[in-house]
């Protein structure tokens, strides 16, 4: 989600899956991607955009400076959908290639992508409108261990509690989450802010 102001630059920006690659991640928060192509289109339409990965793309003419830091780091094409939720708000969904695309690509995809990108930003919309939702300190504990790759048994070692005290805290908060699996409670206490 990004929150936008009348001009377009980002207030609060989280996001729920990003990359391990500080640099970029430290740019894209401190607002250095807000005037890239698919940014500034996502927030104000709700029409999917797409870029092939070459030097005579669309995208890459309107910012090619942004676009060879994007292509030196490995990631070439790449598709974006957006929820616009009011004036000063909209959530994005991307995903993007290591290979370039043909038109005809994406087109064999899009219909697939926009399905995928409203299930996704209809469910992060829902989780929003939840009501606040209470964790105990030992749910979030639990929550970001397991967040880190490790198991029940793992955290029961690094806690100094039993497995089964472990599990407790994570049936727990994902009853609270409305999660279905650890993956998801993760994801959502992330969106939420209750991990921080």
């Amino acid at each position: 989600m990004n929150s936008v102001d009348g001009d377009q630059s980002c207030q609060r920006r989280f996001s729920v899956m990003n990359s391990n690659e500080d640099r970029l991640t430290q740019e894209r928060e401190s607002g250095h991607y807000d005037d890239a192509p698919a940014v500034k289109h996502c927030a104000t339409s709700n029409d999917p955009f797409f870029w092939k990965g070459t030097t005579e793309d669309e995208a890459f003419l309107k910012a090619p400076a942004l676009f060879e830091e994007y292509y030196s780091t490995g990631h070439f094409a790449g598709w974006a959908q957006s929820v616009v939720e009011n004036r000063n708000m909209f959530s994005m969904f991307y995903v993007d290639s290591k290979s370039r695309m043909t038109t005809d690509d994406i087109q064999h995809v899009d219909l697939k992508l926009q399905w995928v990108a409203t299930a996704v930003l209809c469910k992060m919309h829902q989780i929003r409108l939840q009501p606040d939702i209470q964790l105990y300190e030992r749910e979030k504990e639990v929550l970001r261990w397991s967040g880190d790759g490790k198991t029940a048994s793992e955290i029961s070692q690094i806690l100094k509690l039993s497995r089964s005290t472990i599990n407790f805290h994570m049936r727990s908060a994902m009853f609270k989450l409305s999660a279905p699996n650890k993956t998801a409670a993760v994801i959502n206490a992330i969106y939420l802010g209750l991990l921080n």
